[in-house]
């Protein structure tokens, strides 16, 4: 058991000053503003995009959030790890671009 302080409980002695941890690390600092003014708010867009290997096209790449079922993540995951152990890239974005691609050609009905 720990034992108190008697000075913690004397109103006579001094306030002890609290002392953390975190006492000697630097300040944080708010992030330099961008041309939009808010750092928060830059595009999820990435510059230059990246060739299709395809067509050789540019094409810009965005991250978006999908939802996909347990099993075709992990099917897209054993077929990526295969792909890597035969040396190859094993993408599993690229992957699933390439499948949306397939899509929406099929889709469109070229």
């Amino acid at each position: 058991m720990k034992q108190p302080r008697v000075e913690d409980f004397d109103p006579r002695s001094p306030k002890r000053k609290l002392r953390s941890p975190l006492d000697s690390m630097p300040a944080i600092q708010r992030p330099e503003p961008t041309e939009s003014g808010n750092p928060s708010m830059e595009p999820l867009t990435r510059t230059g995009g990246r060739a299709d290997g395809r067509t050789g096209v540019k094409r810009p790449l965005r991250r978006h959030p999908f939802e996909f079922y347990e099993d075709q993540l992990a099917t897209l995951k054993r077929f990526s790890l295969e792909d890597q152990l035969q040396g190859k890239n094993g993408s599993m974005s690229e992957m699933v671009r390439q499948a949306v691609d397939e899509y929406i050609t099929k889709r469109k009905g070229n």
